[in-house]
């Protein structure tokens, strides 16, 4: 809205780009933003500016409504309810931006706490299978096995509760 006002004030008033970025001291890339909509919400400085400069009615350059220039320089008034509606508006999306950053941060949490979880789970079966592969080997079961392995045609191996191994 205000580029497009800012379009028609300079087209009426017969004022080019260079002309308005030199008498209101900014860059001629500053007033081309402006211009074409990419600052939408300018600085109250610049409002100011346009205002004591040439009399504009900045309240109609950011709504459109009311007359494009009034007698009277723009009062702070004005300017300071403009930056309030800004200031205002910036907070509540700072709000909700850092309600979904406490949300993803809570969901994290979470999903760090599972992640803990299923480690120390993990970390507790590989001490169990290291544990039951150290009775094994402290009983012979792998010299066992593997004679086992190499005598297919011997006698079977019963293993009892008792320290002898009974053939069969």
């Amino acid at each position: 809205m205000v580029g497009e006002n800012l379009n028609k004030f300079l087209k009426i008033k017969k004022i080019t780009a260079k002309e308005l970025a030199k008498k209101i001291f900014l860059t001629e890339s500053t007033v081309s933003r402006l211009l074409n909509g990419s600052i939408e919400n300018p600085k109250s400085q610049v409002l100011r500016q346009l205002a004591e400069t040439y009399n504009l009615n900045i309240h109609w350059l950011i709504t459109g409504k009311g007359e494009m220039v009034i007698d009277d320089p723009i009062s702070n008034e004005l300017v300071s309810i403009y930056d309030q509606t800004v200031v205002e508006e910036q907070k509540k999306i700072i709000n909700q931006q850092t309600e979904t950053i406490e949300k993803l941060n809570e969901t994290l949490n979470i999903q760090g706490d599972k992640l803990d979880k299923m480690a120390n789970t993990l970390k507790s079966e590989r001490d169990q299978v290291q544990g039951i592969l150290k009775a094994l080997n402290a009983l012979g079961v792998e010299k066992l096995l593997a004679n086992q392995s190499i005598a297919l045609n011997k006698p079977k191996i019963d293993y009892t509760d008792s320290d002898e191994v009974v053939n069969s």
